[in-house]
């Protein structure tokens, strides 16, 4: 973030692809979320709120199209349990 790395193509495109592959999980189990009864109160798993943090470290690298609706469900759902969440995830 301080920008203290310059990272070379190569690892710019591994950077890509991986935030690509967690775009394409977390729509995978949101979908899979909605199919389930009461899905919009369902607790926030911990690798989802590492997900939405890691994330926000590339705002330069878009989303995924299908992943936006399930970003949004999720980081709304982590404010809504911010309360619930343990010290780690709240850090």
């Amino acid at each position: 973030q301080m920008q203290a790395i310059e990272y070379n193509q190569q690892e710019k495109e591994m950077q890509i692809k991986a935030l690509y592959f967690l775009d394409k999980e977390i729509q995978k189990t949101y979908t899979s979320l909605q199919k389930s009864k009461n899905w919009e109160k369902s607790p926030i798993p911990a690798w989802i709120v590492d997900y939405l943090f890691v994330r926000s470290y590339y705002r330069d690298i878009p989303v995924l199209g299908e992943a936006q609706e399930a970003i949004l469900f999720y980081t709304n759902l982590a404010e809504q349990q911010w309360g619930k969440l343990s010290l780690y995830e709240k850090g």
